[in-house]
């Protein structure tokens, strides 16, 4: 009784494999039960044996397929889908296509002296060739791929090697630039010579099409003009952006650089400033022009004010030209005892390297510097750079062949009104020993409190009215009149609401 339960259920098993492939005409041997056997299914008109031989590659970790089929039926091309027969992978190698193996007169496999399948200049053409009433072995024919070699490094004397594949008519494919990656080095161009000619050709956009290149020879030897470490090419503005400046960020500048008056503020998060910077900024030869910096302490620790605030050990500053730039520095943190603010960093710390650094302007107003005094902040705590470019050096630190020329100065000072009764924050220009009062002089404001300190307050806006008198209104929308006046270099200030 057993057994013919079991006899029952294999022969639905067939029938339900059979229904499965009987669209295609194929039945894939491989994939049934021992009990399955290729005389049940021969008997069923699946009666063409076809070998598809992968000749060293694999499908699936197999070798070869075997399938069973009808009689002036089509094969299954290889597919990357699925079905019955994949494309097969070879290391080192790129797929041509399926031909067929030799036969001797009795309709068997031909083999060389090493046991090798041997294959005919036939390709099977899936979609016009048929099956006769013979079993048929079909193996797999193989390109070599090309071998791309890098070489790279300081007098090229590194290489390493990348293979290239090909396209079933044998042309090489595409190469990325993904493909040159090498871990701590970065690629400034590209040159390549074949067949050992001298005249080189640059692979100036990717991927490039290797599909032209002529010659016999499978090695494509590509030169690569390296950087040792990991830098950001700067090419345009956008390489410029803060949101992917990091503490240890590298750059290198490729071409001047027009910014167009894009703005970097730290209280904006795609656009903050990093507290210090141990990077290499190299500008090899380039200006960076027509932008604006505008610098806050974010918290109770921050005491450097500059481009690039503090400059650590390693850290790399050369050969490039900040021009036509304006760069606010508030100082408004209460808890530091000085601050040191200079246009390139407040501190360079011994190691740092500050060298053929230039900030200029066309104009004397298209470059500005501002240091401003915030709230409740003793002047007498800062600590301003005398060149402008850096306020405090360590011994060691080098700072050579660097200039700041063409660059209108705004400082800023604390002005308590007659009345004690408010401070104003005044920025001024002092120039030949007169100081002078920008049209938007007065840009902070503090009322005194219970406690006799003074708490910030919110202006909503200022309007300068004629010399040294400004209209200020608070955002509580009060309204005051404001006169600044100066008397042997002392500033004072009148505050009358109306």
């Amino acid at each position: 009784m057993q057994n013919n339960v079991s006899k029952k259920r294999r022969n639905l098993v067939l029938f339900i494999l059979l229904a499965l492939v009987a669209a295609l005409g194929i039945f894939v041997f491989a994939a049934c039960s021992d009990d399955i056997n290729e005389d049940t299914i021969k008997k069923r008109g699946y009666k063409v044996a076809v070998t598809y031989d992968f000749q060293g590659g694999t499908v699936n970790n197999k070798g070869s397929v075997r399938l069973l089929v009808k009689e002036n039926s089509k094969l299954p091309a290889p597919s990357k889908s699925g079905g019955g027969v994949g494309i097969p992978a070879k290391a080192g190698y790129s797929f041509k296509g399926f031909y067929l193996a030799e036969m001797d007169e009795n309709g068997n496999v031909k083999h060389d002296d090493d046991g090798n399948i041997i294959v005919s200049d036939t390709e099977w053409v899936f979609s016009a060739d048929t099956v006769a009433d013979k079993d048929v072995t079909l193996c797999a024919k193989w390109w070599n791929n090309y071998k791309v070699v890098l070489h790279y490094g300081k007098d090229y004397a590194k290489s390493t090697n990348i293979d290239l594949p090909r396209t079933v008519d044998g042309k090489a494919t595409s190469l990325y630039e993904s493909a040159f990656r090498v871990k701590d080095y970065t690629f400034l161009s590209y040159n390549f010579v074949q067949d050992s000619t001298e005249e080189a050709t640059a692979l100036s956009k990717f991927p490039y099409d290797f599909s032209t290149v002529a010659g016999d020879s499978l090695t494509i030897d590509v030169w690569g003009q390296s950087l040792d470490g990991n830098y950001q090419l700067v090419r345009e503005a956008k390489d410029l952006s803060i949101s992917s400046v990091g503490e240890e960020a590298n750059f290198y500048l490729l071409n001047d650089i027009d910014m167009k008056d894009a703005v970097y503020d730290d209280e904006k998060s795609s656009t903050k400033i990093p507290k210090s910077y141990k990077g290499k900024f190299i500008g090899n030869g380039h200006t960076i022009s027509n932008f604006t910096m505008k610098m806050k302490a974010l918290d109770r620790t921050y005491e450097n004010f500059g481009m690039f605030r503090m400059l650590e050990s390693g850290a790399e500053i050369t050969d490039v030209t900040f021009k036509d730039v304006k760069l606010s520095y508030e100082v408004s943190n209460t808890d530091i005892t000085q601050y040191h603010v200079g246009i390139i960093a407040g501190q360079c710390a011994a190691g740092a390297v500050v060298k053929n650094v230039n900030i200029t302007s066309t104009s004397s107003d298209s470059c500005t510097f501002e240091y401003l005094i915030g709230v409740g902040v003793d002047k007498n705590a800062l600590d301003i750079a005398d060149d402008l470019l850096v306020a405090q050096k360590n011994a060691s630190a080098v700072l050579e062949n660097c200039s700041a020329t063409n660059v209108k100065v705004f400082k800023s000072t604390a002005v308590i009104t007659a009345d004690q009764e408010y401070t104003l924050y005044v920025k001024y220009t002092d120039d030949n020993g007169s100081i002078l009062f920008d049209k938007d002089a007065i840009y902070k404001l503090s009322q005194k409190n219970r406690n006799g300190g003074y708490s910030a307050k919110t202006i909503s806006s200022t309007e300068y009215v004629e010399e040294n008198k400004y209209v200020l209104t608070r955002i509580d929308k009060s309204v005051y009149d404001v006169t600044l006046s100066v008397d042997n270099d002392v500033i004072s200030a009148t505050m009358i609401k109306r």
